[in-house]
């Protein structure tokens, strides 16, 4: 079948194993110059039919255009990127995955992406798919209005007023009890905002509503998930890279052993 955007899908997924990593690489462009064997498996591809084409091939018609331009806002910026991704196969089905890309740079120079994926977390996966639809549909997935900072610094003076009042049996109560509130809740009302409020500028997207929701404090979380990625991928690289040797000593051991 087809939908709306004239790309052939079938409601059919195919899944891989939580050890297996796909591994990819494009130029600046998005054109692929690198797939390992596991992605080319998946994506129901051979190797040459991927390698010199661009990667929107196996964009899925699911994915709001909002995941990849933020994606690609944040590659041209020189960050890495991390995103729940909803991909299309070759026969039309799809796989989910919990994509790193990052900037691939030779001799100081940007060449091109790398992306490493794997297994997308269930729970990440629910998340995603809710929101894709809403986005989709035009529906604004952002930070709700009560967790704005004004809307809680308000809510804060509403309560202490209310406290004043409410000390009018003992006075002296009404001067105290605003400062004691504000020492005990400063470092979530104006330290801890403002760090927020900076993480924000660096790591506020879609992909951070998906994987942690739209709690303000989301974003710490996600700051955390992208460290721990970059050192995932460096991983995933060299370890996709020793298996690519591993082959090649293998075909060399066996063609020596035919040799006479």
């Amino acid at each position: 079948m087809s939908n709306k955007r004239n790309v052939h899908v079938v409601d059919s997924e195919v899944t891989f194993s939580k050890d297996e990593q796909l591994v990819s690489v494009t130029d600046k462009r998005g054109v692929i110059r690198y797939a390992n064997k596991e992605f080319c498996r998946v994506a129901g591809f051979e190797e040459s039919e991927l390698v010199g084409k661009n990667h929107n091939m196996v964009r899925h018609p699911d994915m709001p255009k909002a995941a990849f331009a933020d994606m690609w806002a944040k590659l041209q910026a020189g960050l890495e990127w991390r995103g729940a991704v909803k991909n299309r196969c070759k026969d039309g089905r799809y796989y989910w995955v919990d994509a790193f890309v990052t900037p691939v740079f030779e001799n100081g120079e940007l060449t091109g992406y790398q992306s490493v994926r794997t297994v997308l977390e269930p729970r990440v996966r629910q998340r995603a798919e809710k929101m894709y639809a809403q986005i989709n549909r035009g529906v604004n997935v952002g930070e709700k209005w009560w967790f704005s900072h004004t809307f809680r610094l308000a809510l804060f003076a509403a309560i202490s007023l209310g406290l004043c009042v409410g000390a009018l049996a003992l006075p002296w109560l009404s001067f105290i009890v605003p400062f004691v509130a504000l020492a005990c809740f400063y470092p979530e009302i104006f330290a801890a905002s403002r760090s927020i409020a900076d993480m924000k500028a660096h790591y506020d997207s879609v992909s951070r509503y998906v994987f942690f929701g739209t709690s303000p404090c989301s974003v710490i979380q996600f700051s955390d998930a992208l460290h721990r990625g970059r050192a995932r991928t460096i991983l995933g690289r060299v370890g996709d890279g020793a298996k690519v040797l591993m082959d090649s000593v293998t075909l060399l051991e066996g063609a020596s052993k035919k040799s006479p």
